[in-house]
């Protein structure tokens, strides 16, 4: 009589919360992949969240950047690392992308990062302005007073006690 035999197949799955990546519009986006810095990546494979478009490939030592028309020509792929690059990003960049590692060793990890696109004119808003304050005295005679701008500098300190 023959016995049954059964095979469990163990799959070794991390999944992380999405990292947040803010950027301006019209510069550049890092999205880290966060893959163990000990692991050789076999397979990298960067989608968006929402509908598992993939964007970004490297498989069986193929990479494939230009898989969909809104990246192309703006996208870099780390193979070592797992890092994706969004250049010249635009608003339409702007949601969650999740990135599947698999090692040499079969062994998987899940992360994903939310892209937030800020406009220039928030940037520029938000920008800290310097009083300008007009000179006393000029350093040669017969030379006028100019404005200057005042540079504030904050230098924090970290004031140690004895014994800690």
């Amino acid at each position: 009589m023959l016995r049954p035999t059964f095979v469990f197949l163990i799959l070794k799955v991390a999944l992380t919360r999405a990292a947040e990546v803010i950027v301006f519009h019209g510069e550049t986006a890092f999205l880290p992949s966060r893959a163990d810095p000990a692991w050789t990546l076999e397979t990298i494979e960067w989608s968006t969240f929402g509908n598992d478009t993939h964007i970004a490939t490297y498989r069986k030592r193929v990479m494939n950047l230009n898989r969909t028309k809104q990246f192309r020509g703006r996208l870099s792929l780390n193979i070592s690392t797992g890092d994706l690059t969004i250049y010249n990003v635009t608003e339409q960049d702007a949601m969650e992308y999740s990135v599947r590692l698999k090692n040499t060793l079969k062994e998987n990890s899940i992360n994903s990062n939310q892209l937030t696109i800020r406009r220039l004119a928030e940037k520029e808003r938000n920008k800290e302005t310097y009083p300008t304050v007009e000179t006393q005295n000029p350093k040669t005679p017969g030379e006028k007073p100019h404005q200057t701008q005042v540079n504030h500098i904050r230098v924090q300190q970290t004031i140690m006690k004895a014994g800690q």
